[in-house]
C-alpha cells in the first residue's frame, strides 16, 4: 500500500512540475518583446513581411506584428493613438515625427515607387526637357492631378509643379488613395494621376507615359521611424529590429529571382495584381533597397527634414514642425547596430 502511494505521489508531484515548465514557457513566450510594425504595398515593406515570414524577427528574440496601411497618412493617426510601435514610411512621416513624436532613425531605400503618369494623347507630352521631364507651366495650369494626400504622390506632385515655377494651387488636386485614382483615371477622369509599383509598370505597357524620373523633380528616401515610447523604454528592440530589416533587404539585394518570388507573394497578399514582368522590373531595374553599407552612408532624416522645410515653404506645415522633425531625428539606434555588425558609419 506505501509503494502504491508512493508511486501515486510521485506521479503528482511530476505532472505539478511539468505544469510550472509549462506555465514558465508561456511566461517566457509572453516576455518576447512585440513590435508592430507599419508596412505599405511596396517593395520596401515587403522586405518586412518577407523578414517576419522566414523568422528573422524570431531568431533576434522579438515579435513583428506587421500592420497592413494602403499609405503613409492613416500610419499618422495610429501613432498618434499609440497604436504603431514602428513603420516603413515615405514623406508623411513629416506628420508622425513632427506631431506626434515618433523617431526618425534611419533610411532602408531610395523612394522610386511612386510616378506620375499620363495618356499617350496627352498635351503634356509636346514638351519635354534635357531631364527628360515632360510639360510647362502654361500646359500643367488647371490640369486635374489625383493621388493620396501626405505622402510621397503629394511631395511628388508639388515636386514636379514646384520644378515649373507652379504651386498646388495652380492645379485641380484630387485627395484619393492610389487604387480609386488610377480606376477614375481609366474611366477618363483626370489629366495626371499618381501610379505606384507594380501598376507603373503594367500602365506603361498599355501605353501610358511617365512624366518624368521621380529622382529628379522628387528626390526622397523611404524612412524607418519609430514611436517615442518604444524608443526610450525598450531601444534594443528597435535595434533588433533594424538588424531584422536589413537582413531580409540583403537577401534581395543578393539574389533577384528571390526578391521577384517574394514580392509577387506580398503583392498577392495585399491584393495587388502585378505580373510576373512587373515584379521583376522593380526589382532588376530600380533597385531601391539599401543594404546596412549603403544606410550608413546615408544621414539619417537628410531627406525628411528637407520635406518638412519643403512643405514650410509651401505653406503645408508650420515652422514648429519643422523644428520637431529635426529634433527627432534619432541616428543613435542604427549607429549602434552597425557598430555591432562591423559596418563602417560614414555620417
Amino acid at each position: 500500500m506505501k509503494k502504491v502511494l508512493a508511486l501515486v505521489l510521485c506521479l503528482v508531484l511530476c505532472l505539478a512540475v511539468t505544469g510550472c515548465k509549462k506555465e514558465e514557457t508561456k511566461t517566457d513566450e509572453a516576455k518576447v518583446p512585440q513590435i508592430k510594425v507599419g508596412i505599405l504595398a511596396s517593395y520596401y515593406s515587403a522586405a518586412i513581411y518577407y523578414a517576419d515570414q522566414m523568422g528573422y524577427d524570431t531568431e533576434e528574440g522579438i515579435d513583428i506584428v506587421p500592420q497592413e496601411f494602403a499609405s503613409g497618412a492613416p500610419m499618422n493617426e495610429s501613432f498618434a493613438a499609440g497604436e504603431l510601435d514602428a513603420a516603413d514610411m515615405g514623406p508623411a512621416a513629416v506628420h508622425a515625427v513632427g506631431k506626434f513624436d515618433a523617431k526618425v532613425i534611419a533610411q532602408n531605400a531610395r523612394q522610386v515607387a511612386v510616378n506620375l503618369m499620363v495618356k499617350s494623347d496627352s498635351p503634356l507630352l509636346a514638351q519635354q526637357d534635357e531631364n527628360g521631364v515632360y510639360g510647362s507651366a502654361d500646359l500643367i495650369r488647371g490640369m486635374t492631378i489625383m493621388g493620396p494626400s501626405g505622402t510621397y504622390a503629394h511631395y511628388l506632385i508639388i515636386g514636379y509643379l514646384n520644378y515649373f515655377g507652379l504651386t498646388i494651387d495652380d492645379v485641380n488636386y484630387v485627395n484619393m488613395e492610389y487604387p480609386q485614382a488610377m480606376q477614375a483615371f481609366e474611366m477618363g477622369e483626370g489629366d495626371i494621376c499618381c501610379m505606384q509599383n507594380p501598376n507603373v509598370y503594367d500602365a506603361k505597357q498599355k501605353g501610358y507615359v511617365s512624366l518624368g524620373d521621380p529622382a529628379v523633380v522628387a528626390p526622397m528616401y523611404e524612412n524607418l521611424v519609430c514611436s517615442g515610447k518604444i524608443y526610450a523604454e525598450d531601444p534594443d528592440t528597435v535595434v533588433k529590429f533594424l538588424k531584422v530589416v536589413y537582413r531580409a533587404q540583403e537577401d534581395f539585394l543578393k539574389d533577384d529571382k528571390l526578391a521577384a518570388e517574394w514580392l509577387g507573394k506580398y503583392y498577392e497578399k495585399v491584393g495587388y495584381q502585378a505580373s510576373e514582368e512587373a515584379v521583376m522590373d522593380e526589382v532588376q531595374n530600380q533597385k531601391p533597397l539599401l543594404s546596412l553599407a549603403e544606410a550608413a552612408q546615408v544621414p539619417v532624416g537628410e531627406s525628411l527634414v528637407d520635406t518638412a522645410k519643403f512643405m514650410q515653404d509651401l505653406g503645408l506645415i508650420e515652422e514648429s514642425q519643422t523644428k520637431q522633425v529635426e529634433e527627432n531625428v534619432c541616428p543613435d539606434l542604427l549607429k549602434k547596430l552597425c557598430e555591432e555588425s562591423g559596418v563602417e558609419w560614414k555620417q
